[in-house]
């Protein structure tokens, strides 16, 4: 077994777990729906978070072949990993979480710390690629970043829907494009 496999290994069991989560929580969602009631930023980000999770995983096979796979990567993609399944915590409610009858009043319980841990994740995303190709990073990529990062900080100040709305659609986005290979062939 290769340092990639046994690394990649514990990983994407987090990644696996916090997918797990959120197909969990929708599943709760579906059987307390007459008593719940949605809230479309809350399903924005937990759209969110899933397909962060997909992305993970879909990409984490590029640093297959990486020449700099060593304890100090592997750190850092463990550590943006947890991240990610932290968000799955806050956002996803547990247990007696699903009497609360309003996701809107759950998530602007929740959104802050969950923006801190995406905020950290794009950091990690950050710090990982100057540790992997280091500073040869295409100007859209670093762009689209910096960028999400200030909607977020200002997001993260204020209850306001549609700048929430905003950064949700940004996030999804940067997302999508990143999934399906188009955000690297803009870069």
């Amino acid at each position: 077994m290769e340092l990639f496999e046994y690394s990649i290994t514990f990983i994407l069991v987090v990644i696996g777990l916090g997918t797990c989560r959120i197909v969990a929580g929708l599943g709760h969602y579906l059987q307390r729906r007459d008593i719940v009631e949605g809230y479309w930023l809350h399903s924005f980000l937990v759209l969110v978070i899933f397909l962060s999770h997909i992305n993970f995983w879909w990409t984490s096979w590029s640093y297959n072949d990486s020449s700099y796979w060593d304890f100090n990567l592997a750190s850092l993609l463990i550590l943006r990993t947890i991240a990610l399944y932290l968000c799955t915590v806050l956002i996803i409610p547990e247990g007696s979480d699903w009497s609360t009858t309003s996701l809107r009043e759950y998530y602007l319980k929740s959104y802050r710390p969950v923006l801190l841990l995406i905020m950290a994740e794009i950091i990690g995303q950050f710090l990982v690629d100057f540790y992997v190709v280091g500073t040869d990073l295409p100007p859209l990529k670093i762009g689209v970043r910096l960028s999400m990062l200030a909607l977020m900080g200002i997001a993260y100040k204020k209850e306001n829907e549609i700048l929430h709305g905003l950064m949700h659609i940004g996030l999804l986005t940067t997302l999508t494009f990143n999934l399906f290979g188009f955000y690297l062939m803009l870069s």
